[in-house]
């Protein structure tokens, strides 16, 4: 089987729901299949309510994970696609809603969900909400409830919707996507989602309230999120990398691309790209190149050994997500005992660490 080295681009996945705007369709390299409104497009999934395919392919993102060599040995299961990848668009607030997490999935049912929000675009005056007000137990949430009239919404944190920054939102923690925002989502690979509260809006098919559940799964010690900006960490030539956000599942940074990048890796994760503005980039790896344009996403698998970004342009800003260091299995003494093949770059680089170590002993 042909080992995956190359840049993969997927036709997204839309979907519909009451709160969703118009933004989605009219951005570069979007499918005319596009409903109206369009609330979602999963960019990049395995989840079995939105599969990724190939674009000009009838692959499947789970059918080249089970390959492997795409996810690398940080991924808590072997060769089963992590996360999920959404560009989401509010015309109208997002219910009010939680998600299991990792400790009371199994009891309250469904999947656990930790996910990151990064803002493309708002609306002015637009807010993200997320975490309950210091004070807020579940008596009071839940005579808020009982009152109506929009009052659960007075006891979450309102946070202004700012281009450019991100929060977290974990498992168990209450939240809302506010009207007018246009979000990247990074998340478990999850669609289980618990609705408190609805904007008293009518009840249609598909979007009942979840309220007990909700309640049970409602992490009451958790108060407002972090906001995020990213932090610069690193500098090559022209090209400045950043900090946004880090969890047990997934790292997500920025690169403000001025020139020609050439990242290594190492067959322990993938990297998911996504143009966040300015222009586009030309992606190659395994010898095949792919041209991105504003707002879209392309996968690295792991065991590409390396893949370059050249702007197209004079500069672009990528968002780019990949897995961090499993700590909760164990790690593979060598890329071989997790299937993985070990690039010429990782032989040269083991090869060079156990010289130097052989130095040390020596002395």
């Amino acid at each position: 089987m042909e080992p995956l080295l190359q840049p993969l681009v997927f036709n997204p996945v839309y979907k519909t729901a009451p709160w969703g705007g118009n933004r989605i369709p009219k951005l570069p390299g979007r499918l005319s299949s596009a409903p109206d409104p369009c609330s979602e497009s999963w960019e990049i999934s395995s989840h079995p309510a939105g599969v990724s395919v190939l674009k000009d392919d009838v692959v499947t993102l789970p059918e080249l994970a089970a390959r492997g060599g795409l996810v690398g040995w940080n991924a808590p299961v072997k060769d089963c696609f992590p996360l999920l990848f959404k560009i989401i668009d509010a015309a109208e607030k997002l219910s009010i809603q939680v998600h299991p997490n990792n400790e009371n999935a199994a009891r309250v049912g469904g999947f656990p969900k930790t996910e990151a929000w990064f803002v493309l675009a708002a609306e002015p005056e637009a807010f993200l909400y997320a975490g309950l007000k210091p004070g807020v137990t579940r008596a009071k949430l839940e005579r808020a409830l009982r009152a109506g009239n929009g009052s659960v919404a007075s006891l979450l944190n309102a946070i202004p919707a700012v281009p450019g920054t991100a929060i977290v939102i974990p498992g168990g923690l209450v939240h809302a996507l506010g009207a007018g925002c246009l979000v990247y989502e990074v998340q478990q690979s999850s669609d289980t989602t618990f609705r408190l509260y609805d904007w008293d809006r009518p009840l249609v098919a598909g979007r009942s309230l979840h309220t007990e559940k909700a309640l049970e799964t409602i992490d009451f010690s958790l108060g407002a999120p972090e906001i995020l900006e990213p932090r610069g960490v690193e500098t090559h030539g022209l090209n400045e990398w950043f900090h946004i956000a880090s969890t047990r599942y997934f790292e997500l940074r920025k690169l403000r691309l001025r020139g020609s990048e050439t990242v290594r890796l190492r067959g322990d994760t993938f990297h998911a790209l996504f143009v966040e503005k300015s222009g586009g980039v030309r992606v190659t790896a395994g010898g095949v190149s792919v041209e991105l344009s504003r707002k879209m996403s392309c996968l690295i698998p792991a065991d590409a050994g390396t893949y370059t970004l050249e702007p197209l342009g004079a500069k672009c800003n990528l968002l780019v997500t990949w897995l961090p260091e499993n700590r909760w299995r164990p790690k593979p003494s060598r890329p071989e005992d997790s299937g993985h093949r070990a690039t010429p770059e990782q032989q040269r680089e083991r090869s060079r660490a156990a010289a130097k170590a052989k130095r040390g002993r020596r002395v």
